[in-house]
């Protein structure tokens, strides 16, 4: 509650990213809060974080259905302020992992494809980045996979253990469907 009472919505985001990451059910109490703050403000784009983080947690809590629901909210909101494409990579990115678990190829295709890699090392570029990585392994691309898993690698080093982005896991994956799960 805390943390809320300052207004900061960037510290509150972080602060509730780490909680879902860590599996703490206070993340979605920690956005509800944050939601209704932003909806007494007027805020849209604080309505439009809320979209985006409330459905990275609602993937993260296996409620697949309505992180969609949320993460395509987000999707729009993200175009109606033209916040680019390195804002626009975290709703792409995290729509296309929650899409591509749910097995909707197509659609997660499509929802990465409304985005695209900006070339910087961003986290929005790292999400982006990363759902490209799963939907690439997932689409039974295992050589595409892997060479993208070495450019993530070099780009995002500092990210070799990260749970936001395990891109590790799918690399070993696309490695063990190649015949080389030695290398894994």
């Amino acid at each position: 509650g805390e943390l809320h009472a300052t207004g900061n919505a960037l510290i509150v985001m972080i602060a509730t990213v780490a909680l879902v990451l860590a599996e703490r059910s206070e993340a979605l109490d920690s956005l509800e809060l944050f939601e209704a703050g932003a909806h007494q403000r007027g805020s849209l784009l604080d309505i439009f974080s809320v979209q985006l983080w409330k459905g990275y947690a609602l993937w993260h809590h296996g409620q697949l259905d309505e992180a969609v629901e949320q993460l395509r909210a987000s999707v729009k909101g993200a175009a109606s302020y033209d916040l680019g494409r390195r804002v626009g990579g975290f709703s792409h990115g995290i729509l296309c992992h929650v899409l591509v678990e749910r097995g909707d190829l197509p659609a997660a295709r499509q929802a990465l494809e409304q985005n695209a890699d900006t070339g910087d090392a961003s986290d929005g570029t790292r999400h982006w980045l990363h759902a490209e990585l799963a939907l690439l392994l997932a689409e039974g691309r295992s050589e595409d996979a892997l060479a993208a898993s070495e450019r993530f690698e070099q780009r995002f080093a500092a990210y070799r253990d990260s749970t936001g982005s395990p891109w590790r896991l799918i690399r070993a994956e696309a490695l063990d469907r190649l015949g080389r799960s030695a290398d894994a």
